[in-house]
């Protein structure tokens, strides 16, 4: 009878092991399964970017040459929605350019998508659009990410063309927007 007890003893305690031991597996496998799929989405976002920047570029460029490759270049901001460039002229801030950026600041930090900026600030209304410098004959010199209302930030991410050519509607703009940044941190 002992040993009857005792052979019961031994194989609950090696049931109690393979269970902790298939649960630890499945806890494991989840880990990776989700580390996985987050990644999955961080390279989504990016080819995304990547591809926008791309056909910002192309569209862009086109759009120079089109216009007849005007001497010292041309900044377009480009309607991923309408696939359309517009220029500095066409371009009023009342254009209302839907943003379609999706990677976040960590994961542009070097301009990974190809253009500078945050692509998307995070939640609402976070997405940002392209701004593309172009010129000489067509190449593509700088392309930066920027929303609907320009900022401080916009500022140092802007080529000297572009500082010189800001408008006193943009500068007014500029000073709006830092304005309510610095009421929103006061009354944090």
């Amino acid at each position: 009878m002992k040993r009857l007890i005792s052979i019961k003893q031994n194989n609950s305690g090696r049931a109690l092991v393979i269970v902790c031991l298939v649960i630890g597996i499945v806890i494991m496998a989840g880990v990776f399964a989700v580390a996985g799929y987050l990644q999955h989405l961080k390279d989504v976002r990016m080819t995304f970017d990547s591809d926008m920047v791309d056909e910002a570029e192309d569209c862009c460029i086109v759009q120079y040459l089109s216009d007849g490759c005007p001497d010292g270049g041309v900044t377009y901001y480009y309607d991923h929605n309408k696939k359309r460039a517009y220029n500095s002229e066409s371009f009023t801030w009342k254009v209302n350019i839907e943003g379609y950026g999706l990677s976040y600041e960590d994961e542009n930090l070097n301009g990974e998508t190809g253009a500078i900026g945050i692509p998307n600030l995070g939640g609402d209304d976070g997405a940002q659009f392209l701004a593309i410098e172009v010129k000489n004959s067509g190449d593509t010199v700088h392309a930066r990410w920027q929303g609907a209302l320009l900022t401080e930030y916009d500022l140092t991410l802007m080529t000297e063309r572009e500082l010189e050519n800001l408008t006193v509607d943009q500068k007014q703009q500029i000073d709006y927007t830092t304005k309510r940044a610095n009421e929103a941190t006061e009354e944090e």
